[in-house]
């Protein structure tokens, strides 16, 4: 489904003109900027579960119970998105600041998402901090760095992610000076 003839980081889908692609190739756009909205991540979602058995458009090597697992947790995320204010679906900065000023204690965006959706205040919070990983990393990406390097600084203990950070801008200041020579 993905197209290799594509530029470098696109994920575009064949051209086919369908409202489906556009709204890929829109999200594409935005995506390399890191301003990824929910509305975003519902048509991401809707086209994976309308991928029926075909799924040749997700990493390969994915079990049958890994893929299942996908789909239940997207599941429960749309649940989670579709509960959301209009606001909140096109300004996620919204929720993420509830998340981020709540410390300990769920902030009243949060709570209200939980009840309404029917999924825990931890799992309405895990959901937060996973697509706001997701938008830093396609940012990321876009700007050029390692996809792998990328991945491994998120997926890194608490703490070590400035350690990372640091050693990446010196590796990145580095090679361009470099090529400046």
């Amino acid at each position: 489904l993905f197209r290799s003839d594509t530029p470098k980081g696109s994920r575009l889908l064949p051209k086919k003109n369908t409202a489906l692609e556009d709204a890929v190739s829109d999200i594409d756009s935005r995506a390399s900027q890191g301003d990824i909205t929910f509305r975003d991540f519902l048509t991401m979602s809707k086209t994976i579960s309308g991928m029926g058995e075909d799924m040749s458009a997700l990493p390969p090597g994915l079990s049958a119970k890994q893929i299942l697992e996908l789909r239940e947790k997207i599941s429960r995320h749309e649940k989670i998105v579709e509960v959301m204010m209009e606001d909140e679906k096109d300004d996620p900065e919204l929720l993420l600041e509830d998340l981020k000023a709540g410390g300990s204690t769920p902030g009243p965006r949060m709570q209200r998402l939980a009840t309404a959706s029917g999924e825990s205040e931890q799992e309405v919070g895990l959901f937060l901090m996973q697509f706001e990983a997701m938008r830093e990393s396609t940012r990321r990406i876009a700007e050029g760095e390692d996809p792998d390097d990328v991945n491994e600084s998120l997926s890194a203990p608490p703490g070590a992610n400035r350690q990372a950070r640091r050693l990446a801008s010196k590796k990145k200041a580095k090679a361009a000076k470099k090529k400046k020579m």
